[in-house]
């Protein structure tokens, strides 16, 4: 059993540890007067508060997300399939890498009792049908 890893944001950026950035941070540069004069700006990423369904525990989860997380989400069909395939270094909130250890502990107790005893268990879902459901059942709830 693999521990799951201590993960501390970094200090570039102390919201980047706190939702689905996907690695993104705020940026800076200058925006220009017509005159030449030059003034420093920030660029932030697009946020949104949205709650993503996890289909492993059947339940939602409240998240702060960037827009380009969201397109991930939507794209690799659900918020398990997400973590499960971003890094750690790239997902950085503490909240979210617990949920994937959990689900990828989840998924391999299913594996497991999947192969013990493949004649009792026709009833049941197996984990490539829950990863390969279509995009359009896929659950999200945007709070606003």
């Amino acid at each position: 059993m693999e521990a799951i890893p201590r993960v501390r944001p970094p200090k570039l950026c102390k919201r980047r540890g706190r939702g689905l950035f996907d690695g993104e941070m705020t940026r800076f540069g200058e925006k220009a007067a017509p005159s030449g004069q030059k003034h420093r700006r920030r660029f932030r990423p697009n946020i949104h508060r949205l709650s993503l369904y996890s289909k492993t525990f059947d339940k939602w989860f409240f998240f702060r997300i960037s827009q380009s997380a969201m397109k991930k989400v939507k794209e690799w069909g659900g918020l398990d399939e997400y973590l499960v395939r971003t890094p750690d270094d790239i997902i950085l909130y503490p909240f979210a890498i617990r949920l994937k250890y959990e689900i990828l502990k989840k998924r391999a107790e299913m594996q497991k009792n999947e192969t013990a005893g493949t004649e009792n268990t026709q009833g049941l879902a197996s984990v490539d049908s829950l990863t390969t459901e279509d995009i359009s059942k896929q659950g999200i709830l945007w709070n606003r």
